[in-house]
């Protein structure tokens, strides 16, 4: 692919939370109060524990949604409370002559 065009890429951007996501702490600031208003688990400690978990991949999605009590149904319904910060809801343009492919 050296010395072709590139005009179309796939790329990853991760994000340390409160770059690109308005929560600094999606933990306490996300999942704990929506696990406690689904009548989960009320134990923030609890709630962080299994999320570590899950994290690791002890736990699947499923397994993880089930330990604090919440129906693992409701999981979009928590993944839609995620936002964007300010200025990042639109695409990440990337100059090409910073990418390489050598």
């Amino acid at each position: 692919m050296a010395g072709q065009a590139l005009n179309q890429f796939d790329v990853l951007v991760l994000d340390a939370m409160g770059v690109l996501y308005a929560a600094r702490d999606d933990v306490a600031e996300l999942l704990v109060p929506f696990v406690r208003s689904k009548a989960g688990v009320v134990d923030a400690a609890s709630i962080r524990a299994a999320y570590m978990q899950a994290s690791l991949g002890v736990l699947t999605s499923r397994e993880f949604w089930t330990a604090v009590q919440v129906d693992p149904a409701l999981e979009d319904e928590y993944l839609a409370s995620h936002r964007l910060s300010p200025g990042t809801g639109g695409p990440i343009t990337i100059p090409t002559d910073v990418l390489s492919l050598e």
